[in-house]
């Protein structure tokens, strides 16, 4: 059980790893509690709903139609003048492969293991 733990949580770094291991570690996602269930997701994205949760673009459906794009961590460089133009950050995003023409959505490290398992993750704001 430990090792397909291990395998899901490596999985959920913030790493540029190859969509095929990315997509081999979500096989075992099931040992860390996370279930791809649609029927349920939008029993909880309905609870959501009537208890005064934001739904606009954090729910089942949203996650289901949009195109994840995963930020890459920035790369190691050696250190340089900039002059102030600062670091170029556009290669440092990866698109996740989906054929879906939905909302392109950014998301990184466990945020980006759990959608891409259909899994919507709400953050809240602190007050």
């Amino acid at each position: 059980m430990q090792w397909f733990q291990f395998v899901a949580i490596s999985g959920m770094y913030n790493v540029n790893y190859p969509p095929v291991y990315r997509n081999f570690a979500k096989n075992f996602a099931w040992s860390t509690g996370l279930v791809t269930w649609g029927a349920m997701q939008r029993t909880i994205d309905s609870f959501r709903s009537k208890t005064g949760g934001n739904l606009t673009d954090m729910n089942y459906e949203f996650i289901k139609n949009a195109t994840l794009i995963y930020e890459a961590p920035a790369t190691i460089q050696k250190r340089q003048l900039d002059f102030g133009l600062g670091p170029d950050n556009s290669s440092n995003l990866t698109n996740a492969g989906n054929s879906t023409t939905g909302p392109a959505h950014l998301v990184k490290g466990i945020e980006a293991f759990a959608e891409g398992l259909l899994i919507p993750s709400a953050k809240y704001p602190l007050l």
